[in-house]
């Protein structure tokens, strides 16, 4: 190895550095300052800063290499346009979520380095699961991904259910890691491959066409992935832990790992299992259809709302699926703008939330939002907005994100499927009306709203932008279809090109 195969070893992984040392260092700190002190947030912040400095010096450095992927650390670690662009996308969320719950955690007693280090750690996770090259780095990703999660997920002793939703969490994330490397022993075993470029190589010269275990580890693969999605009927984990756990936690699960799951759905899907197309994709249609009526259907029965925005995530991973079913280039566009416009919904939806808590109680219950309209009309508006996204009505960009996903559909000659993922999104726009009737038509106060007591007003204007947001992308949707393109030109090349 010469002296530049080293430096790129190293530079390739220095935002993943950066995390991995001052995640350790935050969780020191916590013995030596003060609760009270805003030492731990600062330091928080300005690692992710670094963090997306760091992202900026290797996209600096790819480029001087010129070629459609970057490796380093002996193939484990893969550097392209999507990764950078999805691990830039994790860490301005990771740094919004910290602005958004910084007030809401002293108030409920959860401010503490070991809060701010487990997202760190999981972010690293993210990171890793994003540019995996080989099967073990996609191993440890997801492990260090999920690992900190459950620790977040019961963290507070002050939640009525978070240790039931961690205890949950943690032994159905552990069966849907067992499946996973069940899959991936079975690759290996059919392939003796661990590298997904050697494994694409194989795919296509027809070695493994007739390879049975590599066939049934593509599909537990998959498996364990829908797992990670919430994806129906590997869900059950969904709600009880969007129910049990601090709003912090969920407003946190419910963004960064959808956008890191993605990228790994691309890393394997596309770029390494396209071959094997039809061993895979009517397991996604079969999902997607299953998640889109089953979440839709449920989400109408719940009176919490964070069960209610539970089962409408896992409405909205079926679109997700739908989009992949078919994995030309078309769909994995569609699918990567859905999954953006879903996690920005998601950010400011469980932000409002979050919002309207105080030191008593969460607002978690639909008949908390009973006349908000009297008591705050600008929050109402902008919950209205960010709704009315979620349910895909025009003219806000949840509509166009839903329509490319039908159109893809369409294009496919998928009617049946369409008519049964439009029928059911219909049907599912009606918890989202309901909502809305609350606030705006029922009088009855059965909530002591903190409106502007639980968030600091910088994250409170960030909290209107992101709803904004949805509405100027919905009347102007093309610079972010266009990014979306853009990413996956560069960077969707199989791995044998």
């Amino acid at each position: 190895m010469n002296v530049v195969d080293i430096y790129y070893n190293l530079v390739f992984v220095i935002p993943e550095t950066i995390l991995a040392v001052m995640g350790c260092l935050i969780l020191l700190f916590g013995v030596f300052f003060d609760k009270k002190s805003n030492y731990l947030y600062i330091l928080s912040q300005v690692t992710l800063f670094c963090t997306l400095f760091g992202l900026y010096f290797v996209y600096s450095n790819y480029l001087l290499i010129g070629d459609v992927r970057a490796y380093s650390l002996g193939h484990a670690v893969v550097i392209d346009p999507i990764s950078l662009f999805l691990k830039s996308l994790i860490v301005l969320f990771t740094i919004i979520i910290f602005v958004y719950s910084e007030k809401y955690l002293r108030i409920v007693g959860l401010y503490d380095s070991q809060y701010f280090s487990l997202c760190l750690f999981s972010t690293l996770g993210m990171f890793v699961l994003v540019s995996c090259g080989n099967f073990l780095s996609l191993y440890l990703g997801m492990e260090l991904l999920a690992l900190p999660i459950y620790g977040l997920v019961g963290m507070s002793r002050s939640y009525k259910y978070c240790t039931e939703a961690a205890l949950k969490y943690f032994v159905m994330g552990s069966v849907s890691s067992a499946i996973l490397l069940f899959g991936i022993s079975f690759i290996y075993g059919g392939s003796g491959e661990l590298g997904l470029k050697s494994i694409s190589v194989l795919i296509y010269s027809g070695a493994l066409d007739n390879d049975v275990l590599t066939h049934v580890g593509v599909v537990l693969l998959c498996v364990g992935i829908a797992f990670k999605f919430g994806a129906i009927p590997f869900h059950m984990w969904v709600p009880d832990v969007y129910k049990g756990a601090p709003i912090p936690v969920v407003l946190f699960i419910s963004t960064t790992p959808k956008l890191a799951a993605f990228g790994l759905l691309f890393r394997i899907l596309y770029t390494t299992f396209h071959g094997l197309l039809h061993e895979w994709a009517g397991l996604f249609v079969v999902m997607g259809i299953l998640s889109v009526s089953f979440g839709n259907l449920v989400a109408i029965a719940q009176s919490n709302i964070k069960r209610m925005l539970a089962y409408s995530t896992i409405a909205h991973v079926g679109f997700v699926f739908l989009a992949i079913a078919h994995a030309c280039q078309d769909r994995f566009v569609f699918s990567l703008f859905y999954i953006l416009i879903y996690s920005f919904s998601s950010l400011s939806i469980f932000g409002f939330v979050l919002l309207l808590g105080n030191s008593r109680a969460e607002c978690e219950n639909l008949s908390d939002f009973s006349g908000l309209f009297k008591v705050n009309p600008l929050v109402s508006l902008f919950i209205l907005i960010t709704l009315l996204s979620l349910a895909g009505i025009p003219p806000l960009v949840g509509f166009y994100a839903k329509f490319l996903v039908l159109k893809g559909l369409v294009d496919l000659t998928f009617y049946y499927v369409m008519f049964a993922a439009l029928l059911f999104s219909v049907i599912g726009s009606f918890y989202y009306l309901r909502v809305i009737k609350l606030m705006f038509f029922d009088s009855s106060l059965n909530f002591n709203f903190g409106i502007h007591s639980s968030m600091s007003r910088l994250g409170t204007y960030i909290l209107y932008l992101n709803s904004l947001f949805l509405l100027f992308f919905g009347l102007y949707p093309y610079p972010v279809l266009s990014i979306c393109k853009a990413l996956l030109v560069s960077s969707s090349r199989i791995f044998i090109f």
